[in-house]
């Protein structure tokens, strides 16, 4: 009975080592300018740490600008000016200015509705154009967590570059959701 839990416990040892090994190694950097100004667009406050804290850490360490674009308070528990305020001291504490963080507050972007994917387009590429960005960075299509607000930023993102109105010198990354195990 010893070595079968022996054998158990090796084999699960190698899978631990092979998962980070794997993780280790496919981890590469964006492929992006010097000292690029970025676009980060979540749905809540919460999931710039979350979410991308490791991205937004390696991004600040190439000296790269990174403003945060977050589409709602989070307020869907009546919290929503508490997690803007959060939001702003998690962004200070992952070295970017309180003057780069936009948190809106619009009555149809509320926490857990549907969104609008033509109009929550039409304000990314607004805040693209006015913060001269060259690169945006939101979540896939499955939206790490199925939320509907996380797709609905990825959606708005396809639909600004499928419509033409991504200008053609911004890059657009996207956060990849990979199943439970891999996590």
């Amino acid at each position: 009975m010893v070595f079968g839990y022996t054998l158990f416990a090796l084999i699960a040892l190698f899978l631990v080592v092979v998962f980070v090994w794997l993780a280790v190694r496919n981890a590469k950097g964006l492929p992006l300018k010097t000292s690029s100004s970025i676009l980060l667009v979540i749905a809540h406050p919460d999931d710039e740490t979350m979410f991308f804290s490791p991205t937004i850490r390696a991004l600040r360490k190439q000296n790269h600008r990174i403003y945060i674009l977050c589409i709602s308070t989070g307020n869907a528990y009546g919290q929503g000016k508490i997690r803007v305020e959060e939001l702003r001291r998690a962004a200070s504490i992952l070295g970017i200015e309180s003057g780069d963080v936009f948190n809106l507050d619009y009555e149809h972007f509320q926490d857990g509705q549907p969104w609008s994917k033509q109009q929550l387009s039409q304000i990314v590429m607004r805040y693209i154009e006015m913060l001269s960005v060259d690169c945006v960075i939101s979540f896939d299509a499955n939206g790490v967590s199925s939320h509907p607000n996380h797709v609905s930023c990825f959606l708005s993102l396809q639909s600004a570059y499928t419509e033409g109105v991504m200008p053609l010198d911004v890059q657009v990354f996207v956060l990849d959701s990979v199943c439970l195990v891999r996590k």
